[in-house]
């Protein structure tokens, strides 16, 4: 547990907004296209990680090995709430010198300014959503994802010098 004095945290924070339904998908989502709720639920994220930090010996001085960030989907936060979601942790909590974050990105509403941002704040491992490339299946799933599009970020990934670089397909 935290009371071992090597003992590193592994953190996982969920973003749960999208701003459309994926017929299969089955996470705890809320959909909506009101971009201002990011905001208000990253001041509740750190409500309650302080709640934690004030009440969990330990919690703030060992370290933080690995970040995931999912939902949902974290890009629904502009590059600036992103920064300030993983900025926020950082203030709160030690990172490792080995840190290791992820992010799990839709690419229908990612940008490159996401990616600087979460390049600059420690993370290399970025995840993409593509499920298919086939029009007849975006269109079953409700995903409706040109190629281009994932292919401008794989490439802008990789050209920002991410560590790994992966997408989630169905089958």
């Amino acid at each position: 547990g935290i009371a071992r004095p090597e003992a590193s945290i592994a953190l996982y924070v969920h973003i749960p907004f999208c701003e459309s339904l994926c017929t299969y998908c089955g996470c705890n989502t809320v959909i909506t296209r009101n971009h201002d709720k990011g905001r208000e639920y990253i001041d509740r994220l750190f409500t309650e990680l302080d709640w934690y930090v004030r009440h969990v010996p330990g919690l703030a001085s060992h370290p933080v090995r690995q970040l995931h960030l999912g939902g949902g989907t974290p890009t629904f936060l502009s590059p600036d709430e992103l920064g300030l979601l993983l900025d926020g942790i950082a203030d709160r909590l030690s990172l490792d010198d080995r840190f290791e974050g992820s992010v799990e990105v839709d690419p229908r509403v990612t940008t490159l300014a996401h990616f600087e941002t979460m390049r600059d704040r420690g993370v290399t491992r970025v995840s993409l959503g593509v499920q298919d490339i086939d029009e007849e299946v975006q269109r079953l799933i409700n995903r409706h994802q040109p190629l281009a599009i994932t292919t401008a970020l794989v490439d802008g990934a990789r050209t920002m010098g991410f560590e790994s670089v992966n997408v989630d397909l169905v089958y």
